[in-house]
């Protein structure tokens, strides 16, 4: 697993009482790749009205997501978990008989009576806003697979019919794995917080081996496709630098080979296409550069595909603006070709 941790915002509006914030996903080891946010422990009728308002507010947001509109392998769609799961009307009118009981409870200064209808209150949120949390994320992630299927549609299609290949039985076993386990979890949400924890841990799990797994095949299925359309004479993706090339470098690599100059060149995440690190596209791509005695790439084409034209693209600007310390022959700098990877990860290895 990657390590260290990454956090991303999604921007999601209103989470259970913390109306106003952005919600936050931490991925740490194999866990927490689920937003879970936390609810305050309500104290007053009062309290109560702001977080049953901003967990209503929260249905609205989520109902507004962008998911992908397909049935997942559960046959289900977003729309559906979103129904049955999260503020559906026996939750409703639960609330709101605990709010008319809080309020009676308060105006008659019964405390002991307040305090558990208030601490039941609490719990009731507090399942609410963990089946929130899986709604949002099991169904994030299905949009990303949405993606990242389709990504291999595209290679298969780009392969002579002899070589086309079904994906690995991996990741259909995994995907449905992933939609027992979601149901699990929804199931299991008012559940001990240990059998929560037992079930968003197996999600994450499966998520994060789905992604690695759609990863891996794409960059293999990529590879296999460069080896094609080389054989087939299909003119790689390339670019040609069009600008003045900038100031010359002042040392040569000192070998027959360049080499990257870092201390004048941005990293390649500068130029990660948001759409594919929001959806957990990772790869590398093989590119050939031409690099001029001045260190300057004059132009670069891909020798191997990450099997996503977005990153490949990405990968070809990154090394035209790449600067090299030229080749070096008989104490000269020299123009010479010069093959290298270029990486595009989330998270650092």
């Amino acid at each position: 697993m990657r390590a260290g941790a990454i956090v991303r915002l999604l921007a999601c509006g209103c989470v259970a009482g913390l109306c106003g914030l952005p919600a936050q996903r931490v991925q740490a080891s194999e866990s927490q790749w689920y937003l879970q946010p936390e609810v305050p422990h309500v104290e007053t009728a009062d309290q109560l009205d702001a977080v049953v308002e901003a967990m209503r507010r929260s249905a609205w947001d989520l109902a507004g997501q962008e998911f992908t509109g397909q049935p997942d392998v559960r046959q289900r769609t977003f729309r559906q978990d979103l129904d049955e799961w999260y503020v559906n009307p026996d939750t409703v009118k639960r609330i709101d008989e605990l709010r008319a009981s809080a309020r009676a409870q308060g105006a008659a200064h019964k405390d002991r009576a307040l305090r558990k209808t208030l601490d039941a209150a609490t719990a009731l949120v507090s399942v609410e806003a963990h089946r929130y949390g899986l709604i949002l994320g099991y169904w994030h992630y299905q949009t990303e697979f949405t993606l990242h299927q389709r990504l291999l549609l595209d290679l298969q299609q780009r392969l002579p019919q002899e070589s086309r290949r079904a994906p690995p039985p991996d990741i259909a076993s995994d995907l449905a794995d992933l939609g027992a386990q979601m149901s699990k979890a929804l199931s299991a949400a008012a559940s001990a917080p240990a059998d929560q924890s037992a079930e968003l841990e197996k999600l994450s799990e499966t998520t994060a081996a789905l992604l690695r797994r759609f990863n891996d095949e794409r960059s293999r299925q990529g590879a296999a496709v460069s080896v094609s359309e080389h054989a087939r004479g299909t003119v790689p993706a390339s670019l040609q630098r069009s600008e003045v090339c900038p100031p010359p470098a002042t040392r040569t690599s000192g070998h027959a080979k360049p080499s990257l100059d870092p201390a004048t060149t941005v990293p390649p995440d500068v130029f990660y296409p948001p759409e594919m690190r929001g959806n957990d596209v990772e790869g590398a791509v093989v590119v050939e550069a031409r690099i001029s005695l001045a260190g300057c790439v004059t132009n670069v084409q891909v020798n191997v595909s990450s099997g996503a034209p977005a990153l490949d693209e990405a990968a070809l600007h990154w090394a035209l603006q790449a600067r090299f310390l030229p080749a070096e022959r008989d104490a000269h700098a020299v123009e010479a070709p010069m093959q290298f990877r270029v990486r595009f990860r989330l998270i650092a290895d």
